[in-house]
């Protein structure tokens, strides 16, 4: 079956802007439906698809179909009618199972997370094209599953006797590894309503360790052994801080370690950071060099206060077994 249509041809002067020009000539073939193109300057004529649409009564100008990891809908030049399809979203393959796949479809600016999380794939644009970008994830493996750096989730609490749940973060020190840490515990709240259609809402409280929650009755947040939380009822309410050398130190607020020569603060989910250091009653910015009286070269680190000297200097004690260099 062939359609003829009868299109104005332009009046415009000089060569047109496309190769191929639109004939308006259609066939059909198995549901597939073509139209023809022929190039001015060689005379050939090629037959392009038009829209593949099966078990359809007629072309719908929104269809969409998958392909290639992107979802292609039809589109056509305003110049001639060349018809053209362009990639509007992204989608994943999911092998589930029980042996069926999936189509997992994601929007332009969205998103997915597979392979148990270790791996990152975004749909995004770039100079007017979709294009898709898939990237290793970085972060904490607890339980098979990847978690990124900054990251909460819940796990089960072992031997619970509430319906208490671990909260766990992805943490990374400045220069230490990835760790899945406990940072607190959910809390069930029962609520009775008087809807005779809902007898109850139940909701939970994030409670960070060594803290309480909001509101009376007040209930802790401790870990009775590695791993294992537990909630203990208290008479007052508790906020967010570290505990350090069996001290409890408020959050925001700075304190001062003479042993450490620094002072320190407590930052969020029992991370504390140093400040500053803090030497014969001296406070010093991190990064900062000092000469010393007795030739020494003072480095207040990040990490730890650092001493380089020449010389051996009697107000230092050598711990260890010396190590000696030679010059070559």
């Amino acid at each position: 079956m062939t359609w003829h249509v009868i299109r104005q041809q332009s009046t415009r002067v000089g060569d047109p802007l496309f190769s191929y020009i639109n004939t308006g000539r259609f066939s059909e073939k198995n549901r597939v439906y073509f139209e023809e193109f022929t190039n001015w300057k060689t005379g050939v004529s090629l037959n392009v698809s038009h829209s593949a649409i099966r078990q359809q009564e007629s072309i719908s100008p929104a269809w969409e179909y998958p392909e290639n990891g992107f979802f292609w809908s039809p589109n056509s030049r305003v110049e001639d009618g060349y018809p053209e399809e362009e990639a509007i979203a992204c989608y994943e393959e999911i092998d589930h199972p029980s042996g069926y796949r999936t189509t997992d479809r994601f929007e332009v600016n969205q998103y997915r997370s597979f392979e148990n999380g270790t791996v990152f794939v975004s749909c995004g644009r770039f100079e007017g094209h979709v294009r898709k970008v898939s990237e290793p994830v970085y972060g904490c493996y607890y339980n098979e599953t990847v978690y990124e750096l900054g990251k909460k989730w819940l796990e089960p609490n072992p031997g619970e006797k509430w319906p208490l749940k671990r909260i766990m973060m992805c943490t990374k020190p400045n220069d230490g590894y990835f760790e899945s840490k406990l940072v607190g515990c959910t809390k069930e709240n029962i609520y009775n309503t008087t809807d005779k259609h809902i007898k109850e809402i139940i909701y939970y409280d994030e409670i960070n360790l060594n803290s309480t929650n909001e509101e009376a009755p007040f209930f802790k947040c401790v870990e009775t052994k590695p791993g294992n939380v537990e909630l203990v009822e208290v008479n007052h309410r508790m906020i967010l801080g570290c505990v350090v050398d069996n001290v409890w130190h408020q959050r925001w607020t700075p304190w001062k370690d003479d042993k450490r020569g620094a002072i320190f603060q407590c930052e969020d989910y029992e991370q504390y950071e140093k400040k500053y250091c803090y030497v014969a009653g001296r406070q010093f910015e991190i990064n900062r060099e000092l000469k010393l009286t007795n030739g020494c070269t003072f480095l207040c680190h990040p990490q730890t206060n650092i001493y380089n000297c020449d010389q051996t200097s009697k107000m230092f004690k050598v711990v260890g077994k010396p190590r000696m260099s030679k010059l070559m």
